[in-house]
């Protein structure tokens, strides 16, 4: 067998190991390297200190090829392994053992996620371990564990994939799910990265038994956004069929350990009027759910099933109903132990259930559906209890046979060639089992992922998108009188307790939810449709079910954005027709949204009686912004006699009735018309509502219920006009005046009434909505583009979203990137020009703006795009990405530069399309604004676009709050240039007054010294163009009398300044060229005068071209400095070689400290070598704007 997975792996010579994002370490290796599928891999320097690396000999892929083993200790870890605090994450450690210690005996051992999560490796060539938990901080570890003294722990790799928000939500925070099968029925090969962008695995699982059918979809796509957990769409795709299917898992305990199943069902056909598929699930007798399940054509249906003990004995059993024409089916599987968090020891899994025993298997002739890997059995599996395979003899259903999955051994098979280790280890005849008897809580169907069950079949009328209605304190479904579905709230909401009035009878009121404990609980995967205008609306109704007389008051939060307060006035009103009912209309940014009911008093109880979720149609509340809530105030049909709400109306607004009995001079209108057309209005207001009318001379509606007198914006809808915004208070008033040429009255028909939660014009509502404000840096402003709130970063930098900002572009939310602001990006697919206005500047006083773009294929077109950036309407830069912003970590990214004074007291940055087919974007505006003096020989129309700045003899980027003015020094040392030497002032402080620029003082500590220097590779462009360079100097010693240093700068053989420069102790001297023209070819080469007993120094740089260049025309506008068309000069003296700024690319190196974007803690040792990586290809290289990374065209050309 070893020789058969050897010959497997050596013909996969070319597939290697994926992932969707986050971090990939390949261990034993000591460099990185990009495989196939555009996956960065790490070596393991610095995440681990212990044990001996070692290379398999051979051809191997990597990573096979590397291992790392450790002979000594009873516990080797890997740790400060990056993760998303609180987020759900799963790891994934490959063990390949390949005999590389020539004793032919793989070895066993434990693995330890996070000291939490424990599982049991058993290897015999290739072992994978699983497993899903949400960190608890930044930072994981990994612990391999030895378990016998004759055997080294070793592993491969490790993987780690952040899940987004929603996905396996009913794992408890402290849980981890580790993996024991998860399969893909019907499928040819194995799934996995990229065609699941989370990295799981899913096994494919056919079977040669006739009863069993082979199906795939006709649909032309699967949506999967109603299964929370996101199987991929290639995997609902597939599906096995039959009259009974039975799923089991023999290599589970017999004393039993608790599980999480996960199912996945989708309709492959789109049934005729007399066809039907409709089955039931049962653990062992036990029925799942409280109805069938009818999958849906081109949707995916999920059923989750955890806290049951599952034993070897178990049985998943999936039988048709007596009414259905079609047999049952199943897409996938996954099937998971739970561990609980508690065991960090070094025990085997068996008895804890924390692990899956580490399945290994022999040779079975009677397996089947195995899907092309070889099964095998073994008694000695460790942790797993006896799992031979076999057919069950004495049961006519058909047996879905599958693979195990609890950490099992991998054995990969050429039938698998297509993707790599995108399987879990040895195909095992799949007997899923569950428990006979549950010691947990079966969640059954779960109704966060659009399940339809049989009493679902009737989705309300009249409107095509999916909502939901919950009855809170119930647990079963019913269907009410207007065929709506309310389903319990089981699986909503963890905390709170349930209570049944008996005394009311009116369904869902006659149930509620309370909470006597806790300040926040929250009902949570409530699903909507994501970017789509929703109504949300909950419902109270008290009746003195507490017996205390006192209604209580409290705030209701919708999806951590929106919150309306609740108070209840009626202790007792025994009329079930009047209730309390809060509404939000809103644009969900998630597939599922959250309502949290918020303690305000502490003798108050929050509690819920109902929660309904409405789809809108597209162009309803069309003005409503992208993170805008509309609160309800009022909502009123006039004319009517009665409430008016779903099915009259399909998107289940309620339209309370106001006649003319409030008012005699009013008068009740019905129209003659047959019919009303309701479709010039966009917010479709029912036809019954526009039938009626109410008409007086000079309408006036007041006394609106807005509580604050101060005024918060609102949304007016009155059904005879355009929606306009416009701020009201209590004492408010809309005025209906006759004209004077009127014969008849005014009237109104229907009226809404909403405040504006998170207004872009102002506050009110759920707050948010105030103005942003400028950040302490210098009084500038950072804006993080594509986000909403604000926030305060590490640097006490207050960074606030782009709302208000501007009005066109998509935001979009990296979801696979943590760090701020460059996991949002707002882009641009319509408009030539798209612009960022009132962003707030000093008038006249001299501003620097940062703009940063990272890429990342955010928009999966694999196609970096190229834009122009133009600063104030006057300053332009170019933005060209080449595909290494595909590649690019969180820590790189493109950014460009402008100094210039603002002639108003706001400022634009607009975006520019340069090619039809690339659509900009942007991640964050940075303003900060100088000192007066500062670069005050800019002409007042003149920009300065950044090429370079170079902090010498530094070791870390200096930025802000050290250089308080935001700049951005780049470290350039001794160690990138032999012959070079670091120089550090032996001054108590360094006096920067004497330079205008105001170079930080810790810039001036530091100076790079050497005989002859020579700076070239400026990385301008070929044609030459004006510039501005400031070179700064502070001498690091104090002189003897003896002693002098003394040297002159030229550039391209001009004189920089007109006497020699002797820098002084203590102080900085500063030099600045401006307005010559400078090339690509251009040098600076620095000369000790003939009286110097010392060689040059130098301690910082800035290279700007000059934009709008007074003597020159445009002088620089428009540069993207990624050119590099010169070729160097040869020299045999040191070259100091710059980087391009303008519109830089990026590629930080964390071997320099980050300061504006904080760095994953401890997340990778590493040299201060720079990387081999060239220029010739257009990337503005060079520096990180944040680390000071040193690329290969900066190297030393000698």
């Amino acid at each position: 067998m070893a020789s058969l997975i050897l010959l497997s792996l050596l013909s996969l010579s070319t597939i290697i190991l994926s992932l969707a994002e986050n971090i990939s370490i390949d261990c034993g290796a000591s460099r990185s390297y990009v495989d196939s599928d555009n996956v960065t891999w790490l070596g393991d320097r610095g995440f681990v200190t212990t044990g001996e690396s070692f290379l398999i000999p051979g051809n191997l892929t990597e990573p096979l090829n590397n291992l790392r083993y450790f002979p000594s200790d009873q516990t080797n870890c890997y740790t400060n392994i990056p993760a998303t605090k609180g987020l759900k994450t799963l790891v994934r450690t490959l063990f390949y053992y390949g005999n590389y210690d020539k004793k032919s005996s793989p070895p066993s051992f434990n693995v330890v996620y996070d000291g939490k999560h424990l599982d049991s490796v058993v290897t015999t060539s290739l072992f994978i371990s699983e497993v899903i938990f949400a960190p608890a901080s930044e930072n994981i570890s990994v612990c391999l564990i030895r378990t016998s003294p004759s055997d080294d722990p070793f592993i491969s790799s490790i993987e780690v994939y952040s899940l987004d928000a929603g996905m396996y939500d009913d794992l408890g925070p402290d849980e981890g799910l580790i993996l024991r099968q998860r399969f893909a029925y019907g499928a040819k090969e194995l799934i996995g990265y990229p065609s699941d962008p989370y990295g799981r695995l899913w096994f494919p699982s056919t079977s040669s038994d006739t009863t069993i059918s082979e199906l795939t979809t006709l649909a032309p796509s699967v949506d999967i956004s109603g299964a929370s957990n996101k199987p991929p769409k290639i995997v609902m795709s597939k599906a096995l069929s039959a009259a009974s299917l039975i799923l089991s898992d023999e290599t589970l305990p017999l004393a039993g350990i608790p599980v999480y199943l996960a199912l996945y069902f989708s309709e492959p056909q789109s049934l005729g009027r007399t066809q039907t598929r409709s089955f039931n699930i049962f653990l062992d007798t036990t029925q799942v759910g409280s109805g069938p399940i009818i999958p849906v054509f081109g949707k995916v249906t999920q059923v989750v099933v955890r806290d049951v003990v599952a034993t070897s004995v178990s049985q998943v059993v999936i039988q048709s109903t007596d009414d259905s024409t079609l047999p049952s089916i199943i897409n996938a599987l996954e099937l998971y132990s739970i561990s609980s968090g508690q065991d960090n020891g070094d025990n085997g899994g068996e008895e804890n259930g924390s692990g899956g025993g580490g399945q290994t298997s022999s040779s079975n002739d009677d397996s089947e559906g195995s899907g092309g890997t070889e099964t095998r059995t073994n008694n000695n599996a460790v942790g797993g209890g006896a799992n031979k395979v076999r057919r069950k003899k004495k049961n006519k259903l058909p047996l879905i046979l599958g693979v195990t999955f609890a950490s099992v051994f991998v054995a990969l098979s050429s039938a698998f060639a297509a993707i790599f280790l995108r399987k879990r280890p040895d195909a095992k005849p799949q007997s899923n089992t569950l428990p006979t008897t549950s010691t947990g809580t079966v969640t059954g169907i779960s109704p966060l992922v659009g399940q339809q069950l049989a009493s679902d079949a009737n989705h309300p009328a009249g409107h095509d998108e999916p909502g939901i209605s919950i009855d809170c304190g119930t647990t079963g479904s019913y269907v009410d009188s207007n065929n709506v579905t309310w389903v319990g709230d089981n699986g909503f909401v963890t905390t709170g307790k349930p209570m049944n009035n008996t005394d009311v009878v009116t369904k869902p009121i006659n149930t509620l939810r309370y909470f006597p404990t806790g300040q926040t609980n929250c009902y949570t995967n409530i699903p909507v449709t994501k970017g789509r205008k929703n109504l949300v609306r909950t419902k109270y109704y008290y009746e003195n079910y507490d017996g205390n007389y006192s209604p209580p008051s409290f705030d209701i939060v919708y999806d951590g954005k929106h919150r309306d307060s609740i108070e209840i006035t009626e202790s007792s009103e025994n009329d079930e027709e009047r209730f309390y009912f809060s509404e939000l209309i809103f644009a969900p940014s998630n597939e599922n949204i959250s309502v949290c009911l918020i303690r305000t008093s502490p003798s108050h109880n929050p509690f819920i009686s109902s929660i309904e979720v409405y789809s809108f149609d597209t162009g309803m509340y069309a003005e409503l912004g992208p993170n805008e809530g509309l609160i309800l105030q009022e909502r009123y049909a006039y004319g009517a006699e009665e409430s008016i709400s779903y099915p009259l109306d399909p998107y289940g607004r309620l339209w309370i009735p106001s006649g003319s009995e409030n008012s005699l001079s009013l008068t009740d209108l019905k129209t003659s018309a047959p019919s009303i057309d309701i479709t010039g209005v966009s917010n479709k207001p029912p036809e019954i509502v526009m039938s009626k009318a109410l008409s007086g001379d000079s309408l006036i509606l007041s006394n609106m219920g807005l509580i604050p007198l101060t005024g918060l914006p609102v949304y007016l809808a009155l059904y005879f006009s355009e929606p306009q915004s416009l701020v009201a208070t209590s004492g408010s008033q809309i005025v209906f005046q006759s004209t004077e040429d009127s014969v008849l009255p005014p009237i109104i028909n229907g009226l809404e009434f909403y405040s504006i939660s998170n207004s872009r014009d102002g506050g009110g509502g759920g707050g948010g909505g105030s103005k942003p404000q400028a950040n302490n840096a210098v009084g500038g402003i950072s804006i993080d583009c594509g986000t909403t709130g604000s926030y305060v970063d590490s640097n006490n930098v207050t960074w606030v979203g782009d709302k208000g900002f501007v009005t066109t572009g998509e935001s979009i939310n990296i979801t696979d990137v943590v760090k701020k602001p460059i996991n949002t990006l707002r882009y641009f697919p319509t408009g030539q020009t798209n612009c960022y206005t009132n962003i707030p500047a000093t008038k006249g006083r001299t501003t620097l703006v940062r703009t940063k773009f990272y890429y990342k294929n955010y928009d999966e077109n694999y196609s970096p795009p190229s834009f122009d950036v133009v600063y104030d309407g006057k300053h332009r830069d170019s933005i060209a990405m080449t595909v290494d912003s595909l590649f690019s970590d969180e820590e790189s990214f493109h950014y460009s530069e402008v100094i210039f004074a603002p002639a108003n007291e706001n400022i634009s940055v607009c975006l520019v399309r340069t090619s039809p087919s690339d659509n900009p974007f942007i991640s964050s505006i940075e303003v900060y604004h100088f000192d007066a003096g500062m670069y005050d020989d800019l002409g007042p129309e003149e920009g300065l676009i950044l090429y370079k700045r170079n902090a010498y003899g530094a070791t870390k980027l200096i930025s802000y709050p050290l250089d308080p003015y935001g700049r951005l020094w780049s470290p350039k040392g001794s160690q990138d240039y032999p012959g070079l030497i670091d120089l550090t002032t032996s001054a108590p402080s360094i006096d920067i007054t004497g330079a205008l620029n105001k170079p930080p003082e810790i810039v001036m500590t530091k100076a790079m010294s050497g005989d002859g220097l020579i700076m070239s590779g400026l990385n301008l462009p070929s044609t030459p163009l004006p510039i501005y360079l400031a070179l700064y100097f502070s001498e690091p010693q104090s002189l003897g009398r003896t002693q002098k240093r003394s040297f002159t700068v030229f550039l391209d053989g001009m004189q920089v300044g007109s006497h020699p420069i002797v820098p002084v102790f203590g102080k900085a001297t500063q030099v600045v060229l401006r307005g010559v023209m400078a090339s690509s070819e251009s040098q600076l080469v620095f000369k000790s005068t003939d009286d110097s007993g010392l060689p040059t120094i130098i301690s910082g740089l800035e290279l700007y071209s000059i934009s709008n260049y007074k003597d020159n025309g445009s002088g620089g506008g428009g540069q993207s400095g990624s050119s590099n068309n010169g070729g160097k000069k040869k020299n045999n003296v040191p070259l100091i070689l710059g980087v391009t700024f303008a519109s830089v690319f990026v590629i930080l190196w964390s071997a320099f400290v980050v300061t504006i974007l904080r760095k994953r803690q401890n997340a990778m040792k590493q040299s201060n070598t720079a990387p081999t990586m060239s220029t010739e290809h257009g990337i503005g290289t060079g520096e990180s704007p944040l680390f000071g990374q040193e690329t290969a065209s900066d190297k030393i050309d000698s």
